[in-house]
């Protein structure tokens, strides 16, 4: 269990961190005001993070995607079982990863699920 104290510290830390982005949201928003130059700065970023949203989005999809397939086909069994993985969230049983087969059915299950 989390002592109180820490507790308490560690959300207000999130929230301190949370308004602290939102007063430099708050600082561009006013430096954009005031100071054309940098006013033009930032309209030019904003096109280019528009514009290129669709692809970042496709490349944040496909990262988590292949990181969730490499901790799925690293991360230990819930037994110990050293090698192992197990594959409760699609069958009931343990497969050994040093086996080629096996590898191949992973990744099948893990495309289809």
């Amino acid at each position: 269990d989390i002592e109180p104290e820490v507790l308490h510290y560690v959300q207000f830390s999130e929230v301190a961190a949370i308004t602290t982005g939102f007063l430099w949201l708050q600082m561009i928003s006013y430096l954009r005001a005031v100071w054309l130059r940098f006013s033009l700065f930032v309209d030019v970023v904003l096109r280019l993070v528009r514009s290129s949203f669709h692809f970042l989005l496709l490349v944040t999809i496909t990262m988590t995607s292949f990181s969730q397939m490499l901790y799925t086909l690293n991360h230990e069994a819930a037994d110990g079982c050293d090698g192992c993985f197990s594959l409760r969230w699609a069958t009931n049983f343990v497969v050994d990863l040093d086996d080629p087969s096996t590898i191949i059915l992973v990744i099948i299950l893990s495309v289809i699920v």
